[in-house]
């Protein structure tokens, strides 16, 4: 069934199902790669930048879930970016 993807917009066969409130995002992985996967939400108790506090953010975004669509092109990309920065 068409519905619009939460993630990239578009109007297509989606899954409705409990969803991030985003996608995983390389650019931002990579980020978090560079400080240190491990401890760089430990710099936020002593530094306050516009990239830490970018990367709280989207840490707070992809640990919370809703019920929501998902198409089938994000769910793949997704599931590869889980893969990369996860496994």
């Amino acid at each position: 069934m068409k519905h619009k993807c939460q993630w990239c917009g578009s109007e297509e066969d989606t899954v409705y199902s409990y969803w991030t409130m985003t996608p995983i995002v390389p650019e931002l992985e990579e980020q978090i790669n560079k400080l240190g996967r491990d401890t760089w939400f430990e710099k936020l108790e002593t530094e306050t930048t516009d990239e830490l506090e970018k990367l709280a953010f989207y840490d707070q975004l992809l640990n919370t879930f809703g019920n929501g669509y998902v198409c089938k092109k994000c769910y793949t990309e997704d599931e590869l970016n889980y893969i990369k920065y996860y496994e």
